[in-house]
This record gives structure tokens, C-alpha cells and sequence, in this order.
């Protein structure tokens, strides 16, 4: 989420590995963010919210907590369920995405804007073995704006981890 400045706040509606909607938003207040995100879930009957809850995401993640939503909050600097091979939770968040799209479980729309999102953030290995994703200031110089789209996408498909396809 964004609340200010050039940053967007986008809101996807994922199923069975698929785009179905997409809205992204420019400075809006975080209330009027969530209500959105209520409005989307209705729309489609979505079960689950999925929430990068590093600064104004995490008062949105409490007030649609607070609603009953089923949210997870997801912060990506945070440490990996497999240290040995990432160095944090984005990199674990990305190269599950790309694992997804080698095993066709997930596909993209024809949208220039994701598509160049995905294609900009890139990744390296440490001298300790750990895939790390370039910083998003990298990708923001190189692109011109955040790769808000592929940030939202890559954490849906994250939330699908541990699911059965027919459950996305």
C-alpha cells in the first residue's frame, strides 16, 4: 500500500493462479484502501487478503483484521523459512513466483506494466549461497516507478503456498 507520493497501491483478485481484477490506486487514505479491498473480496467471494504489512499496510491489515477478514500480513524483510538458500522473505516471495510460472500453475494478462514489473527486479547469490532480490530503489531508477504490480502479484501467488491448485 501507498499512501503518498508516486508509489501505487494495487489491489489484485487472484483465482486458480489467474489475474481476475486488478485496481491500483494513488493517494488514497488507508481507510478508503481497505474499504476497497472489501469491496473486491465481495465481488469475487474472496477467503483470504494478502498484505504487505511494512508501514501504512499494517493498519490496513489490522482495521480488515478488525472487520473479520482473513488477512496475512506479510513483511518482506523478514527472515526466510529457508535461511540457507534466501537471504530474506522477498527472495523466498520472488523465486517461489518464479517456480509457479516454470510449473504453469500460474499465468499472466496481457499487461504491459506487470509484465515489465516482473521482468525488472532482479537477483543475485551471496557469497553465502542465498538467492537476494535487488533493492527496490534499483528497480524504481531502472523502471522509472516502484514495481508495485509485480510486488502486489508476487505476494498472491505467495499466499498460495501450501495450497492444492483446485483451493487457487
Amino acid at each position: 500500500p501507498a499512501e503518498f507520493g508516486n508509489d501505487k497501491t494495487v489491489i489484485m483478485a487472484l483465482e486458480e493462479g489467474q489475474i481476475i481484477d486488478i485496481e491500483a490506486l494513488r493517494k488514497k487514505e488507508p481507510m478508503e484502501t481497505a474499504g476497497r479491498i472489501v469491496r473486491m473480496m465481495r465481488k469475487y467471494n474472496a477467503s483470504k487478503v494478502v498484505i504487505d504489512s511494512i508501514g501504512i499496510g499494517a493498519g490496513i491489515r489490522s482495521r480488515l483484521s478488525e472487520l473479520g477478514v482473513n488477512v496475512q500480513g506479510i513483511n518482506v524483510g523478514m527472515r526466510s523459512d529457508d535461511p540457507e538458500n534466501y537471504k530474506n522473505l522477498k527472495a523466498e516471495i520472488w523465486m517461489y513466483s518464479q517456480e509457479m510460472f516454470r510449473e504453469n500453475l500460474i499465468s499472466l494478462p496481457d499487461n504491459d506494466e506487470l509484465i515489465e514489473d516482473l521482468a525488472a527486479c532482479k537477483y543475485f547469490v551471496t557469497s553465502r549461497g542465498q538467492v537476494s532480490i535487488e533493492k527496490k530503489d534499483d528497480v524504481k531508477k531502472r523502471l522509472g516507478r516502484s514495481p508495485d504490480m509485480g510486488d502486489c502479484f508476487v505476494l498472491g501467488v505467495y499466499a498460495l503456498k501450501g495450497m492444492e491448485k483446485s483451493e487457487f
